[in-house]
């Protein structure tokens, strides 16, 4: 009996020691996780910025257009600065 209770000690040891172990290598996935969790949102945050501002550089492209058409039509002419636009009469 003394025997059967000695290594049920040290089963329980043991298996709290895995316990302790397999805590630690949870949380140092869940920190893994998180870490790229908000790397993968600040690109997707980039990526998304970066097609919003070419979003605005087409339309902005497509209002130059519609300008020029406007002012060959009326004798106008349009000058392009970068994305500023000023019309000459």
């Amino acid at each position: 009996m003394e025997s059967d209770s000695s290594t049920l000690a040290q089963t329980l040891e043991l298996i709290q020691q895995e316990k302790a172990s397999l805590s630690s290598k949870l949380l140092e996935m869940r920190t893994c996780v998180t870490k790229v969790g908000e790397e993968i949102n600040a690109k997707l945050q980039e990526q998304q910025d970066w097609v919003n501002s070419h979003k605005i550089s087409r339309k902005l492209g497509e209002h130059v257009l519609v300008k020029d058409r406007i002012g060959e039509q009326t004798g106008e002419t349009v000058q392009k600065c970068g994305l500023c636009l000023i019309t000459a009469l």
